[in-house]
């Protein structure tokens, strides 16, 4: 698998089309797409790390873009602390705790070997999926 030193640009149909998907995939299971682009820019070749650190800014206006959505959605009646489908109190206290989470974790990929990161990102996607279907 090719390594580039500068990845090429998301300018092809097909790479658009991708994009759209991963958007609409990741906002349906609330993933904000990573679980599906991070797999797909490393088979691109994009070396792990990058496809990491890649996924993660733009998994950010994919979040803002799928959360204004999910906030503006009438909120169910008679529940209280809701912001459109959003449960309040859990956008705070879960918000938070992964934004002080996140610079580790972005230190932690830095510095892992990328093969060592590959191994661990499809173990965790296992997990996620094993989970998730029992």
């Amino acid at each position: 698998m090719a390594c580039f030193t500068e990845p090429p640009p998301a300018t092809s149909i097909r790479q658009r089309l991708v994009a759209g998907t991963i958007g609409l995939c990741g906002s349906v299971i609330g993933a904000g797409g990573g679980v599906f682009l991070v797999p797909y820019l490393a088979r691109s070749g994009f070396q792990m790390r990058r496809a990491v650190a890649t996924s993660t800014a733009v998994g950010f206006p994919v979040t803002v873009v799928g959360t204004l959505f999910y906030a503006f959605v009438s909120p169910p009646a008679g529940l209280p602390h809701m912001l459109g489908k959003i449960y309040f109190p859990a956008l705070l206290g879960l918000g938070l705790g992964s934004m002080l989470g996140a610079p580790l974790g972005a230190k932690l990929a830095s510095e892992i070997d990328g093969d060592k990161l590959k191994r661990a990102f499809g173990v965790l996607l296992i997990i996620l999926a094993v989970n998730v279907a029992f």
